[in-house]
């Protein structure tokens, strides 16, 4: 049978007649315009001669960037049409000031001054960056008024580092940087790059005053020096050009050098009052650190703030020992300012004294919040899901740093399709304690250190930078469509930050318990008729004794071309405990452990392994147009005597997060559709793959719209007789699903209200052609009627991804 993608556009007529009324307003603005005006349409850029350039893409974006004049963002002419229509010196009523604000732009008009002030700044802008012969030629298309202007960029040859010097009249300095020069960013053989030149300043500076010199800065180092009477010889030869580069570094003034210093008098101020007098403080000496308080104790110990203070009087005054006393200090959390002032000693100007100022926040902070969704379902009507949130934090409860909090959690749903009632209603309280340092109390750091399944200089990163928390939590749910559930789960674990970029969160042991009861008379039909959702809803306890999960994340800066990527990532197992004991005792376990599948009365011990991958790219037009992009997978083994997953822990798609064609658990398996399923739907499973693209821009106000396409779907692993279809094989890809959609956001500053309507282009399930007779995975709207009737609308609040 052939397959094939059917997607008729029922709206054609009406997308012609828009694109012919947006054709007809860039026809309409030229008699705005004086005869010499010409708006910039389009800017282009062309490389010529470029062997050493890497990557041609993000320079030409660079470039865009460096440009004096650019076009107005691409929506043909219709807000420069506003603009216009709505500039007159009689159009003063509110609503024209307000339409000319939030729907038109002032048009980019060519300016020939521009443009070469644009040629020269990118001719230094390629100098900068080590193409020194680099030059810039542009050219003007003009018609109907439009202006398209291309640059040529000719790179040439990129110079490199020959030989690199440091000179000084500090002769001190010029061989402590000896030293230093076999890890400079600007040795021999790298290009000859501002950027790099940037970037080695602070490296200098941070090198020096990390060995004493705490006053050296970078306006101490001079710009770098060449000496271009060498670079024939290698032009010459065909060869990329390197020359030797000298780097100034200046003394204070004409006649001192720069100090070393060392440290004297620590003082730290656990509560901060400016101009407070010494005498009237409490006051206690630990390592060599002096604390002061204004109260008569003091509500964080000393011995654990001294704990975060790396400053230690008669060492050298380091940088690295400063910033790291700041990030300790903020990572308690106890502090709203921290100031660590240097101060030169009176008696000896070599060394520092630093006064620690710290201003308290306070320490029983109550916080509250509360979230609305509407979800209009076709089968069952409309919900409106109204959530409370309340909870106490005390940041100081042993007085060592440790944060204490408590939550409680109310939701109703409310159900207007007849009478109003409420069909839904949930109940959670959770608590949890944070320490600021890494406490192994389970003995899992020490056990996996001495097995080398943690590696020293990790375990050495976890005991200086880690931070512990326990969890509790204890839910009640429930739902007149689905089921009572009580769930009690907790946890205890680690996380590590290890730069501004990457974070990891380890839970080394935890648990979860599900208990299901009361489910509705079509649950109870259909956990009686299929096997998988009556494994995957009974009562059971999710264990982790020797390791429950592990979760990473990854954010990079923006790059030159505006571009960040991100990556999410989790493993977690239940059960491995469990089956180790079963594989020791034999048959003896079945006294005390019950089998996953002897009596689905009983609470079963969940095992399997679970792994979760997403990946995502931005890239930021402006700054409030951006296109984003994002892959998932997923993938869920049950092993030993599960044959499921927990239906918690399976994967599902659908709804305001991801595939929203759909509605939440309506997609899937594979191409399989269940004929009497209803909302709420249930479909899930053990695999699911989906990749989401987003175009994000600005309307006016505090609105913003969003275009997106979805695709993807859920799959099974093994076959299974009651979901045919429903496997994954290369033969079922085609029943990947795609949906696209717009939506409309209105940004309130502390929170976005999100709407979208998300519409199906190719099914996931076969459907019959009208015309051949033959099942196909296809467009499912034979008109536009159907297509509004069709549209899934999703109503959350922040973005998606």
């Amino acid at each position: 049978m052939r397959k094939y993608l059917q997607i008729s556009f029922f709206g054609g007529k009406y997308l012609m007649i828009f694109v012919g009324f947006l054709h007809l307003l860039s026809c309409n603005i030229s008699k705005y315009l004086t005869k010499d005006e010409i708006i910039l349409k389009e800017n282009k850029f062309v490389l010529k001669n470029h062997p050493d350039i890497d990557d041609p893409r993000a320079l030409k974006s660079e470039l865009y960037y460096v440009s004096k004049q650019r076009p107005i963002s691409k929506t043909m002419h219709f807000r420069e049409w506003v603009y216009f229509k709505t500039s007159k010196s009689t159009d003063t009523s509110q609503f024209k000031k307000w339409v000319r604000s939030s729907f038109s732009e002032k048009p980019s008009i060519y300016d020939d001054v521009l443009t070469n002030t644009s040629v020269s700044n990118m001719r230094i802008f390629m100098q900068e960056k080590g193409f020194l012969d680099a030059q810039v030629f542009y050219q003007v298309r003009t018609r109907n008024q439009e202006a398209i202007v291309t640059y040529t960029v000719d790179a040439g040859r990129r110079y490199s580092v020959e030989s690199l010097e440091y000179v000084s009249k500090d002769t001190a300095l010029v061989k402590l940087m000896e030293q230093y020069k076999p890890t400079s960013m600007l040795g021999p053989g790298n290009p000859i790059d501002i950027g790099s030149y940037q970037l080695e300043t602070k490296r200098i500076t941070a090198f020096l005053q990390n060995i004493g010199f705490a006053e050296f800065s970078i306006k101490d180092i001079g710009p770098i020096v060449t000496d271009s009477s060498k670079k024939m010889n290698y032009l010459s030869k065909g060869l990329a050009p390197k020359l030797p580069i000298t780097i100034e570094l200046y003394r204070p003034d004409e006649l001192a050098n720069h100090k070393r210093f060392t440290i004297g008098a620590v003082r730290c101020f656990t509560d901060y009052l400016p101009n407070q007098s010494w005498d009237t403080l409490t006051s206690l000496s630990y390592n060599h650190i002096d604390f002061y308080t204004r109260e008569k104790k003091f509500s964080t110990k000393p011995e654990r703030l001294a704990e975060t203070i790396f400053l230690q009087p008669n060492d050298l005054s380091t940088r690295n020992a400063l910033e790291k006393s700041y990030a300790r200090l903020n990572r308690l959390g106890l502090y709203k300012y921290i100031n660590i002032r240097q101060l030169r000693d009176s008696i000896t100007d070599s060394i520092l004294n630093y006064n620690i100022q710290l201003t308290p926040v306070p320490k029983l902070p109550v916080e509250y919040g509360g979230d609305l969704n509407l979800q209009t379902i076709e089968q069952t009507g409309s919900f409106l899901e109204i959530s409370g949130r309340a909870g106490l934090r005390n940041k100081n409860t042993f007085s060592g740093g440790e944060l204490f909090g408590v939550d409680l959690k109310l939701g109703l749903e409310f159900n207007f399709s007849n009478n109003t009632r409420v069909t839904a209603y949930q109940v959670q309280a959770s608590t949890f304690i944070k320490a600021p340092k890494m406490y192994d109390f389970t003995g899992h750091v020490r056990a996996y250190n001495s097995i080398r399944v943690i590696n020293r200089k990790y375990f050495d990163k976890l005991y200086s930078d880690g931070t512990t928390k326990a969890t509790l939590t204890a839910d009640f749910s429930n739902d007149s469509r689905l089921y009572n559930l009580v769930s009690v789960q907790g946890g205890y674990g680690h996380e590590l930050v290890l730069s501004t970029a990457r974070k990891q969160n380890i839970e080394w042991t935890g648990f979860k318990l599900f208990l299901t009861s009361n489910f509705s008379d079509n649950l109870e039909r259909l956990v009686n008729t299929q096997k998988y959702l009556r494994y995957s809803l009974s009562d059971q306890l999710l264990t982790g004794l020797l390791f429950r999960k592990f979760q990473f994340q990854f954010r990079s800066n923006p790059n030159n071309a505006h571009e960040t990527y991100s990556m999410l990532g989790s493993f977690s197992q239940s059960g491995l405990e469990y089956h180790g004991l079963k594989a020791i005792l034999g048959s003896k376990y079945r006294s005390f452990i019950n089998e996953y599948e002897d009596d689905d009365k009983k609470i079963h011990f969940a095992q399997f392994l679970k792994t979760e991958f997403e990946g995502s790219y931005t890239k930021q037009y402006t700054p409030q147009t951006a296109f984003i992009f994002r892959m998932n997978l997923g993938i869920g083994l049950p092993f030993g005597s599960s044959s499921e997953l927990p239906f918690a822990e399976q994967f599902f798609l659908g709804g305001p997060l991801s595939m929203r064609g759909w509605r939440i658990r309506e997609l899937g398996p594979g191409s399989y559709r269940d004929p009497e399923a209803s909302a709420p739907y249930y479909q899930t499973s053990n695999f699911k793959f989906e990749m989401n693209g987003e175009y994000r821009f600005p309307i006016f106000w505090i609105f913003k719209g969003a275009i997106f396409a979805d695709i993807g779907n859920i799959w099974l692993l093994k076959k299974d007789e009651q979901r045919p279809g429903g496997e994954l094989s290369f033969k079922n890809l085609s029943s990947i699903a795609v949906n696209t959609g717009f939506g409309v956001r209105m940004d309130f500053t502390y929170f976005i209200f999100r709407v979208d309507a998300g519409s199906i282009l190719k099914t996931a399930y076969k459907l019959e052609d009208e015309n051949t007779h033959l099942l196909s995975y296809k467009y499912p709207y034979p008109d536009f009627k159907s297509f509004l009737r069709g549209l899934n609308f999703n109503f959350a609040l922040g973005y998606p991804f």
